[in-house]
Protein backbone atom coordinates (compact mmCIF):
# COMPACT_ATOMS: atom_id res chain seq x y z
CA UNK A 1 0.00 0.00 0.00
CA UNK A 2 1.50 3.59 -1.04
CA UNK A 3 1.94 6.29 1.40
CA UNK A 4 -0.90 8.22 -0.31
CA UNK A 5 -3.19 5.50 0.11
CA UNK A 6 -2.52 5.24 3.83
CA UNK A 7 -2.96 8.92 4.54
CA UNK A 8 -6.30 8.93 2.70
CA UNK A 9 -7.37 6.20 4.73
CA UNK A 10 -6.71 7.75 7.62
CA UNK A 11 -7.77 11.10 6.46
CA UNK A 12 -10.85 9.34 6.02
CA UNK A 13 -11.28 7.84 9.59
CA UNK A 14 -10.29 10.70 11.26
CA UNK A 15 -13.16 12.40 9.54
CA UNK A 16 -15.92 9.91 10.45
CA UNK A 17 -15.11 9.81 13.55
CA UNK A 18 -15.22 13.27 13.80
CA UNK A 19 -18.72 13.27 12.45
CA UNK A 20 -19.80 10.77 14.62
CA UNK A 21 -18.63 12.91 17.45
CA UNK A 22 -19.76 16.31 16.24
CA UNK A 23 -23.50 14.48 15.92
CA UNK A 24 -23.21 13.11 19.46
CA UNK A 25 -22.03 16.24 20.47
CA UNK A 26 -25.01 18.48 19.12
CA UNK A 27 -27.23 15.88 19.70
CA UNK A 28 -26.51 16.41 23.98
CA UNK A 29 -25.00 19.47 24.18
CA UNK A 30 -25.86 21.87 20.93
CA UNK A 31 -23.26 24.29 18.87
CA UNK A 32 -22.42 27.65 18.26
CA UNK A 33 -26.18 29.44 17.49
CA UNK A 34 -27.55 26.67 16.20
CA UNK A 35 -31.18 26.10 17.94
CA UNK A 36 -31.24 22.42 18.60
CA UNK A 37 -34.41 20.07 17.92
CA UNK A 38 -35.06 16.56 19.89
CA UNK A 39 -35.57 14.71 16.32
CA UNK A 40 -36.40 14.82 12.52
CA UNK A 41 -39.99 15.14 11.78
CA UNK A 42 -40.76 12.45 8.85
CA UNK A 43 -43.52 13.34 6.18
CA UNK A 44 -44.75 11.32 3.70
CA UNK A 45 -46.30 13.37 0.20
CA UNK A 46 -49.16 12.26 -1.18
CA UNK A 47 -49.60 11.35 -4.38
CA UNK A 48 -51.77 14.10 -5.79
CA UNK A 49 -48.37 16.28 -4.01
CA UNK A 50 -48.00 17.25 -7.38
CA UNK A 51 -50.61 18.29 -9.53
CA UNK A 52 -48.92 18.63 -12.86
CA UNK A 53 -46.62 15.94 -12.76
CA UNK A 54 -49.17 12.28 -12.48
CA UNK A 55 -47.24 9.22 -10.20
CA UNK A 56 -46.43 6.34 -12.59
CA UNK A 57 -48.38 3.14 -11.38
CA UNK A 58 -46.68 0.12 -10.69
CA UNK A 59 -49.32 -1.57 -13.25
CA UNK A 60 -48.98 1.43 -16.01
CA UNK A 61 -45.34 0.63 -15.56
CA UNK A 62 -45.07 -2.72 -15.63
CA UNK A 63 -47.72 -3.22 -18.75
CA UNK A 64 -45.48 -0.60 -20.44
CA UNK A 65 -43.39 -2.35 -23.13
CA UNK A 66 -40.54 0.57 -22.52
CA UNK A 67 -39.80 -1.34 -19.83
CA UNK A 68 -38.47 -5.10 -20.51
CA UNK A 69 -36.68 -5.81 -17.46
CA UNK A 70 -37.43 -6.06 -14.05
CA UNK A 71 -34.90 -5.42 -11.34
CA UNK A 72 -36.37 -7.61 -8.56
CA UNK A 73 -33.58 -8.43 -6.30
CA UNK A 74 -33.29 -5.07 -4.57
CA UNK A 75 -34.56 -4.43 -0.96
CA UNK A 76 -33.12 -1.78 1.11
CA UNK A 77 -33.01 -2.21 4.97
CA UNK A 78 -36.12 -1.78 6.26
CA UNK A 79 -36.91 2.01 8.74
CA UNK A 80 -37.97 -0.62 11.32
CA UNK A 81 -35.18 -2.88 10.81
CA UNK A 82 -32.05 -0.13 11.86
CA UNK A 83 -30.37 -1.31 14.20
CA UNK A 84 -29.13 1.66 17.01
CA UNK A 85 -26.03 3.77 15.63
CA UNK A 86 -24.62 6.24 13.14
CA UNK A 87 -25.88 5.94 9.14
CA UNK A 88 -24.15 8.31 6.44
CA UNK A 89 -25.13 9.27 2.77
CA UNK A 90 -24.91 12.16 0.81
CA UNK A 91 -27.32 15.21 -0.13
CA UNK A 92 -27.62 18.18 -2.64
CA UNK A 93 -28.80 21.64 -2.95
CA UNK A 94 -31.18 21.89 -5.62
CA UNK A 95 -32.30 25.13 -4.75
CA UNK A 96 -32.56 28.00 -2.79
CA UNK A 97 -32.98 26.41 0.76
CA UNK A 98 -34.48 22.76 -0.99
CA UNK A 99 -31.89 19.70 -1.40
CA UNK A 100 -32.67 16.06 -2.08
CA UNK A 101 -31.45 12.68 -0.68
CA UNK A 102 -32.22 9.12 -1.11
CA UNK A 103 -35.31 8.16 1.00
CA UNK A 104 -33.50 4.90 2.38
CA UNK A 105 -30.90 7.71 3.56
CA UNK A 106 -32.90 9.85 6.31
CA UNK A 107 -36.16 6.98 6.63
CA UNK A 108 -35.81 5.13 9.91
CA UNK A 109 -33.53 7.79 11.41
CA UNK A 110 -34.49 9.22 15.05
CA UNK A 111 -32.92 12.58 14.19
CA UNK A 112 -30.66 13.62 10.68
CA UNK A 113 -27.88 15.64 10.25
CA UNK A 114 -26.64 17.76 7.18
CA UNK A 115 -22.92 18.58 7.62
CA UNK A 116 -20.13 20.43 5.65
CA UNK A 117 -16.77 19.76 4.14
CA UNK A 118 -14.03 19.50 6.49
CA UNK A 119 -11.87 21.66 4.63
CA UNK A 120 -13.77 25.00 4.57
CA UNK A 121 -15.33 27.37 7.73
CA UNK A 122 -18.83 25.84 6.95
CA UNK A 123 -17.84 22.82 8.70
CA UNK A 124 -20.78 22.11 10.71
CA UNK A 125 -23.20 19.79 11.81
CA UNK A 126 -26.80 21.35 11.37
CA UNK A 127 -30.13 19.12 12.64
CA UNK A 128 -32.97 18.53 9.70
CA UNK A 129 -35.82 19.57 10.73
CA UNK A 130 -38.05 17.77 8.53
CA UNK A 131 -37.70 15.51 5.20
CA UNK A 132 -40.72 14.74 2.94
CA UNK A 133 -40.87 11.38 1.37
CA UNK A 134 -41.73 10.60 -2.44
CA UNK A 135 -44.44 8.36 -2.55
CA UNK A 136 -42.80 6.20 -4.71
CA UNK A 137 -39.39 6.81 -5.61
CA UNK A 138 -36.21 6.08 -3.13
CA UNK A 139 -36.35 9.95 -2.88
CA UNK A 140 -36.50 12.58 0.15
CA UNK A 141 -36.51 16.81 -0.31
CA UNK A 142 -35.62 18.77 3.26
CA UNK A 143 -34.73 22.57 3.83
CA UNK A 144 -31.58 23.91 4.65
CA UNK A 145 -30.40 27.76 3.37
CA UNK A 146 -26.75 28.31 2.99
CA UNK A 147 -25.07 30.77 0.32
CA UNK A 148 -23.68 27.81 -2.13
CA UNK A 149 -24.44 27.33 -5.59
CA UNK A 150 -27.39 25.28 -6.39
CA UNK A 151 -27.46 22.57 -8.88
CA UNK A 152 -29.98 22.96 -12.32
CA UNK A 153 -32.38 20.16 -13.18
CA UNK A 154 -33.65 19.83 -16.11
CA UNK A 155 -37.44 19.87 -16.67
CA UNK A 156 -39.28 16.74 -18.04
CA UNK A 157 -41.10 19.41 -20.42
CA UNK A 158 -37.58 20.86 -21.52
CA UNK A 159 -37.64 21.61 -25.33
CA UNK A 160 -33.64 20.10 -25.27
CA UNK A 161 -32.81 16.91 -27.17
CA UNK A 162 -32.34 14.37 -25.03
CA UNK A 163 -28.72 13.62 -26.25
CA UNK A 164 -27.87 16.75 -24.54
CA UNK A 165 -28.68 15.83 -21.30
CA UNK A 166 -28.49 11.63 -21.52
CA UNK A 167 -24.88 10.98 -22.48
CA UNK A 168 -23.05 7.66 -22.35
CA UNK A 169 -21.13 8.83 -19.30
CA UNK A 170 -21.70 11.09 -16.39
CA UNK A 171 -20.22 11.74 -12.89
CA UNK A 172 -21.28 11.61 -9.32
CA UNK A 173 -20.23 13.08 -6.09
CA UNK A 174 -21.14 12.31 -2.46
CA UNK A 175 -19.47 10.68 0.65
CA UNK A 176 -19.21 7.25 -0.01
CA UNK A 177 -18.35 5.47 2.93
CA UNK A 178 -18.48 8.85 5.00
CA UNK A 179 -15.42 9.79 3.02
CA UNK A 180 -14.85 12.45 0.30
CA UNK A 181 -15.20 10.14 -3.45
CA UNK A 182 -16.51 10.78 -6.99
CA UNK A 183 -17.11 8.15 -9.39
CA UNK A 184 -16.74 8.15 -13.49
CA UNK A 185 -19.96 5.93 -15.19
CA UNK A 186 -21.20 4.82 -18.25
CA UNK A 187 -24.84 4.14 -19.48
CA UNK A 188 -25.76 0.90 -19.55
CA UNK A 189 -29.45 0.63 -19.69
CA UNK A 190 -33.41 1.62 -18.29
CA UNK A 191 -34.62 -0.68 -15.59
CA UNK A 192 -37.92 -0.78 -13.12
CA UNK A 193 -36.56 -1.23 -9.70
CA UNK A 194 -39.12 -3.15 -7.20
CA UNK A 195 -38.28 -1.81 -3.76
CA UNK A 196 -40.23 -4.62 -1.40
CA UNK A 197 -39.93 -2.52 1.30
CA UNK A 198 -42.70 -0.59 0.22
CA UNK A 199 -44.19 -2.48 -2.77
CA UNK A 200 -43.25 0.02 -4.73
CA UNK A 201 -42.04 0.11 -8.46
CA UNK A 202 -40.10 3.02 -10.38
CA UNK A 203 -38.03 3.31 -13.85
CA UNK A 204 -34.49 3.43 -13.17
CA UNK A 205 -31.10 3.96 -14.78
CA UNK A 206 -28.23 1.72 -14.59
CA UNK A 207 -24.37 2.40 -14.57
CA UNK A 208 -21.01 0.85 -14.56
CA UNK A 209 -18.75 2.71 -12.85
CA UNK A 210 -15.74 3.23 -14.82
CA UNK A 211 -13.80 5.18 -12.24
CA UNK A 212 -13.82 5.96 -8.74
CA UNK A 213 -11.49 8.15 -6.83
CA UNK A 214 -9.50 8.32 -4.37
CA UNK A 215 -8.05 5.14 -5.07
CA UNK A 216 -8.42 4.11 -1.55
CA UNK A 217 -12.16 3.82 -2.05
CA UNK A 218 -12.99 0.42 -1.68
CA UNK A 219 -16.90 0.80 -1.14
CA UNK A 220 -19.93 3.00 -2.94
CA UNK A 221 -22.03 2.51 0.40
CA UNK A 222 -22.95 6.17 1.65
CA UNK A 223 -23.06 7.72 -2.00
CA UNK A 224 -26.53 7.28 -2.08
CA UNK A 225 -28.66 10.46 -1.94
CA UNK A 226 -25.72 12.34 -3.86
CA UNK A 227 -25.85 13.92 -7.29
CA UNK A 228 -25.57 12.16 -10.80
CA UNK A 229 -24.85 15.16 -13.38
CA UNK A 230 -23.43 15.24 -16.58
CA UNK A 231 -20.62 17.27 -18.74
CA UNK A 232 -22.64 20.24 -18.37
CA UNK A 233 -23.37 20.12 -14.64
CA UNK A 234 -26.64 19.41 -15.13
CA UNK A 235 -28.27 17.14 -12.67
CA UNK A 236 -29.70 14.02 -14.92
CA UNK A 237 -30.17 11.26 -11.68
CA UNK A 238 -29.62 10.92 -7.83
CA UNK A 239 -27.67 7.99 -6.64
CA UNK A 240 -30.05 5.30 -5.08
CA UNK A 241 -28.28 1.84 -5.20
CA UNK A 242 -24.75 1.20 -5.27
CA UNK A 243 -23.13 -2.05 -5.92
CA UNK A 244 -19.44 -2.21 -5.62
CA UNK A 245 -19.27 -6.28 -5.98
CA UNK A 246 -20.71 -5.50 -9.40
CA UNK A 247 -19.53 -2.28 -10.09
CA UNK A 248 -22.66 -0.82 -10.83
CA UNK A 249 -24.62 2.29 -9.41
CA UNK A 250 -28.84 3.18 -10.17
CA UNK A 251 -30.19 6.21 -10.03
CA UNK A 252 -33.32 7.57 -10.10
CA UNK A 253 -34.92 9.64 -13.02
CA UNK A 254 -36.16 12.86 -14.11
CA UNK A 255 -39.75 12.39 -13.49
CA UNK A 256 -39.17 10.84 -10.54
CA UNK A 257 -37.39 14.04 -8.94
CA UNK A 258 -39.46 16.84 -11.18
CA UNK A 259 -42.39 15.73 -9.27
CA UNK A 260 -40.35 16.20 -5.52
CA UNK A 261 -39.54 19.75 -6.87
CA UNK A 262 -42.78 20.72 -8.48
CA UNK A 263 -44.40 19.65 -4.85
CA UNK A 264 -42.86 22.56 -3.66
CA UNK A 265 -44.43 25.87 -5.31
CA UNK A 266 -42.46 28.00 -2.93
CA UNK A 267 -39.16 27.02 -3.70
CA UNK A 268 -37.56 30.44 -4.26
CA UNK A 269 -34.98 29.29 -6.80
CA UNK A 270 -32.21 31.56 -6.81
CA UNK A 271 -29.94 32.51 -9.90
CA UNK A 272 -26.93 30.98 -8.01
CA UNK A 273 -26.67 28.03 -10.82
CA UNK A 274 -23.78 25.75 -10.98
CA UNK A 275 -22.37 26.18 -14.31
CA UNK A 276 -19.34 24.12 -15.19
CA UNK A 277 -17.68 22.07 -18.04
CA UNK A 278 -16.59 18.53 -16.45
CA UNK A 279 -14.21 16.04 -17.96
CA UNK A 280 -12.46 13.07 -16.90
CA UNK A 281 -9.61 15.43 -16.17
CA UNK A 282 -11.02 17.81 -14.20
CA UNK A 283 -14.07 15.56 -12.45
CA UNK A 284 -12.12 14.96 -9.65
CA UNK A 285 -11.42 18.67 -8.97
CA UNK A 286 -14.63 19.72 -9.46
CA UNK A 287 -16.49 17.51 -7.13
CA UNK A 288 -14.59 18.77 -4.21
CA UNK A 289 -15.38 21.88 -5.15
CA UNK A 290 -18.82 21.04 -4.93
CA UNK A 291 -18.31 19.71 -1.49
CA UNK A 292 -16.23 22.60 -0.42
CA UNK A 293 -18.76 24.98 -1.38
CA UNK A 294 -21.08 22.75 0.16
CA UNK A 295 -23.75 22.27 -2.72
CA UNK A 296 -23.05 18.33 -1.69
CA UNK A 297 -23.30 17.88 1.68
CA UNK A 298 -22.59 14.70 4.31
CA UNK A 299 -25.97 13.12 5.82
CA UNK A 300 -25.45 11.98 9.26
CA UNK A 301 -28.51 9.94 10.34
CA UNK A 302 -28.86 8.64 13.77
CA UNK A 303 -31.17 5.91 13.94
Amino acid sequence: MRVSDKFSILLGASVLIWSIYDVIYNDNVGKKNTERFDSTETVFLAQDANTKITIRTKEKLLADQKWPTLRKNIAFVKSSDKKEGIYTGSAFKVGNDLWITARHVVEGCKSSYLQGSLYNQNYYTNLIEKVFIHPVSDLAMFRFANRARHFSLPSIYTKERKNSLYTTTAFGAGYPDGMPGQIYVKYLGDRILNNRNHDTYEPILDWAVSLKTPKSLKTLSGISGGPLFNSESKVIGVTIVGNTRRGTISTSDRHSINFLLGAFKSAGYSKREISDQISVDNFNNISNKYRRQSSIMKVICKA
